[in-house]
């Protein structure tokens, strides 16, 4: 059995090459068309949104 949980952001469902995708689609449309294209939940979408933001916010500092 392999680990993989390096493709994983700690306490995310998503892979980061899901999160990338994801961000690239809310980057072109709202959130909750996104989520539906994704077949996800709106807030999970909005988690994935503000985690990047918050990142790169704090690189600013």
């Amino acid at each position: 059995m392999h680990n993989y949980s390096f493709l994983i952001r700690p306490k995310s469902h998503f892979t980061l090459k899901f999160d990338a995708f994801a961000m690239g689609l809310m980057a072109e449309m709202p959130v909750n068309a996104a989520a539906r294209e994704l077949r996800a939940h709106d807030t999970r979408m909005c988690r994935i949104l503000h985690h990047y933001v918050d990142q790169a916010m704090s690189k600013l500092d």
